[in-house]
């Protein structure tokens, strides 16, 4: 039987959904899920929020956080299927591109919200731009090949 990290390390959980509430983020575990050994959080912000700096401070922000089993080695996925981007979001399963593709970018001393608070509005403004010489002009942006939008599951992503 396999260790779930969140069993193995529960202060690494209570330290990830502290950090969300201390950024005045409602966080909501899926406990049926949890039980089955998947970690979800639901989060739900404010445009408004200060800790952020959101592209639309009228809206609330839902996003959906799932954990890797290798969580914290290996990044979570973070959804939202609120609005969908143009670019830096997967166009058939939602999940933001908060961080370049290869994983020395993810930090696993970080927490989520750490990550979300410096990357979210970010991504949500650069993701929303659709005019292509402003896009070429942006020497931190870089294309995306068409394969990473062909993914083989064994079993349905849990979104």
């Amino acid at each position: 039987m396999r260790t779930l990290w969140f069993e193995q390390d529960p202060s690494r959980l209570q330290r990830e959904i502290a950090a969300f509430m201390s950024l005045g983020i409602e966080c909501i575990v899926d406990e049926p899920l949890k039980a089955q050994g998947l970690l979800r959080l639901t989060l739900k912000m404010e445009g408004s929020n200060p800790a952020f700096d959101l592209p639309d401070k009228r809206r609330t922000y839902e996003l959906k956080v799932v954990f890797p089993d290798s969580y914290p080695w290996f990044r979570p996925e973070v959804y939202t299927f609120d609005f969908n981007l143009p670019r830096h979001q997967h166009p058939g399963l939602g999940n933001l591109c908060l961080l370049p593709r290869g994983t020395q970018h993810w930090d696993p001393t970080k927490t989520v919200a750490a990550l979300l608070q410096s990357q979210l509005g970010l991504v949500l403004e650069k993701g929303a731009v659709t005019d292509t010489e402003t896009v070429k002009a942006d020497t931190s942006e870089q294309a995306e090949p068409d394969a990473e939008y062909f993914t083989v599951y064994t079993q349905a992503p849990v979104l």
